[in-house]
């Protein structure tokens, strides 16, 4: 299956994305994400440099994500300490 490069990116992390929740992000190896995705395995190091990246990658929005609302709600703007929302059982 031949696959345009500038979709080829967008395919391994979509492909990954599925396998690491189908599967767990260990027992995927890149030799999975290749045949799933259609993507030669060799290729797909063009692109990344291993498996930690790609999961990088796919987490790195929800990461921002979260830095963006803890210094809204904790930041300069906010008197209230990261520490006080910790709750003792």
């Amino acid at each position: 299956m031949q696959i345009k490069k500038d979709n080829t990116e967008e395919i391994i992390l979509k492909t990954s994305e599925e396998m690491f929740l189908e599967k767990g992000f260990a027992k995927t190896s890149m030799r999975d994400i290749a045949a799933a995705s259609g993507v030669g395995l060799s290729n797909i190091y063009n692109y990344f440099k291993n498996k930690d990246e790609i999961f990088y990658h796919l987490v790195k929005p929800l990461i921002l994500e979260f830095h963006r609302l803890f210094d809204e709600h904790h930041g300069r703007k906010s008197s209230i300490d990261a520490l006080d929302m910790v709750s003792e059982k």
